[in-house]
């Protein structure tokens, strides 16, 4: 008999814990409670709503959401599933001010997915990341985005971008990027870039372009990434020229024989060139115009990074590295070699007067029987 109410006055007591641990919990302040929801994930923070009429709309209060259809089990309706289920929780929402997006799948319903980013536009969100994964997809940015003010940061990843609304204009955006997207329309690509009044910062990453030529005009660009695969443009129907006069900082890794140039960009202080990717047979002088053409935009550079194939770039153009521009500014010097070219580092070092740093990868020196105090001396 004992036992049988000790047992019961357990559950009891256990019961009274779990009651009295519940209201301690939702009796916490709200900055307090924000802060453990922001502590989970999106989906994790929704699903606390069924906790108590106080946490029913809690999650309705959080500036970032962030969606990953991470399940390594999906199937063909999970994609248009979990953006219908974006869309009514981003009409939930109040405050959001940050939207990460993936949905890793081969086919997605374009228009829910405009639907979609109409809705968290209504938000005023700043920092949109869209990733789509979709080499298939065919994507319209919807006629909302045109009306944008508040976004400051976009990332789009997805297949097809093939339409942009007249007049889109983002007034705030800061950051673009885009990755693995293939640009099929010359006026709706020249649209989009010519609406960043205020652009600072844009990359590429493997991203393909068809029968396009976009000369844009970005006087505010500080920073620029560029990566193309050797396949991302035809350099027989293909143009990709930037006018940038305030540009700071290069990263450029692409085919030297891709018609991608930079204007008026003679203010960079921080610069990784890459000119791989590329096969070489009959495209020797336009590999030797493109770089020395790319370096003449150096002459302000204060950092310099090259790899080994830049280096081999350069030795295609021996007879023209005069045309190199004094690298006056030039402090710090990273070089890749594989096959040692020590006539075309000699002459940038030679440029060089205020070098202080020089750092070079995968060669010996002293197997370099060219590289002697003689081969600096002007």
């Amino acid at each position: 008999m004992a036992s049988t109410i000790s047992s019961s006055n357990s559950h009891k007591l256990q019961r009274y814990h779990m009651v009295d641990m519940k209201d301690m919990i939702s009796d916490l302040p709200e900055g307090i409670l924000y802060y453990i929801l922001s502590r989970l994930s999106t989906e994790e923070a929704v699903r606390t709503s069924i906790l108590a009429t106080k946490w029913r709309y809690l999650w309705t209060q959080l500036p970032v959401f962030d969606f990953r259809d991470s399940s390594p089990k999906r199937n063909s309706k999970s994609p248009d599933c979990l953006v219908d289920l974006v869309d009514q929780l981003l009409h939930k929402s109040n405050r959001i001010k940050k939207l990460f997006i993936e949905l890793p799948v081969t086919i997605v319903d374009a228009g829910k997915v405009s639907s979609m980013l109409s809705s968290a536009l209504m938000h005023d969100v700043h920092d949109l990341t869209l990733n789509l994964e979709s080499e298939n997809s065919r994507f319209v940015l919807p006629n909302s985005f045109s009306a944008s003010r508040s976004l400051t940061k976009l990332d789009i990843v997805f297949g097809f971008l093939d339409s942009v609304p007249d007049g889109i204009c983002f007034p705030s955006l800061k950051i673009l990027s885009f990755a693995h997207v293939t640009f099929t329309n010359e006026k709706s690509a020249q649209r989009l870039f010519s609406g960043c009044p205020v652009l600072q910062d844009l990359s590429f990453e493997k991203c393909y372009w068809v029968n396009i030529n976009i000369s844009v005009a970005i006087p505010t660009l500080k920073k620029l990434d560029i990566f193309f695969r050797s396949s991302s443009l035809d350099r027989n129907s293909c143009m990709f020229k930037i006018d940038a006069v305030n540009l700071l900082s290069l990263s450029y890794k692409s085919n030297p024989t891709i018609n991608c140039f930079l204007v008026n960009s003679t203010s960079i202080v921080d610069a990784n060139i890459d000119l791989g990717f590329f096969c070489v047979q009959n495209n020797e002088l336009h590999v030797a115009v493109f770089a020395i053409e790319l370096f003449s935009r150096l002459g302000s550079v204060e950092s310099l990074r090259l790899s080994d194939q830049t280096i081999q770039c350069l030795n295609y153009a021996k007879s023209a590295l005069h045309l190199l521009p004094s690298f006056k500014n030039l402090t710090r010097l990273e070089v890749h070699f594989d096959d040692p070219s020590c006539e075309v580092l000699a002459d940038i070092l030679r440029k060089s007067p205020k070098l202080e740093f020089l750092h070079i990868y995968g060669v010996h020196l002293v197997s370099c029987s060219r590289f002697s105090s003689a081969t600096f001396n002007g």
